[in-house]
C-alpha cells in the first residue's frame, strides 16, 4: 500500500518534475512505513519501489518490496 500511496501522490506533481513527483511519493512511502527504494518519472507516469519491513510474531522481521504506476488515463 506505500508504494500505490505514493504513486498516486507523486503523480500530482509529475508535471513538476521527477524531483517533486519523488520528493511528493516519498513523503506518503514514509509515512506508511515504509522506504522508496526507487522513483521515476516519465512525461506523466511515476513508478515508484518501495519496501516496508513485516514483523510477525513468532520470527525475525521480513523486509516486502512492492512496485507501483500512476498516471494520467488514456481514452483509446
Amino acid at each position: 500500500m506505500a508504494a500505490d500511496l505514493g504513486a498516486l501522490a507523486g503523480a500530482a506533481h509529475a508535471i513538476e518534475g521527477q524531483e517533486a513527483a519523488c520528493a511528493e511519493a516519498a513523503r506518503f512511502v514514509a509515512a506508511n512505513a515504509g522506504r522508496m527504494s526507487s522513483c521515476t518519472v516519465e512525461g506523466l507516469e511515476i513508478v515508484v519501489q518501495a519496501e516496508v519491513e513485516i514483523t510477525s510474531i513468532p520470527g525475525p522481521p521480513r523486509i516486502t518490496r512492492a512496485t507501483a504506476r500512476a498516471g494520467p488515463v488514456y481514452a483509446i
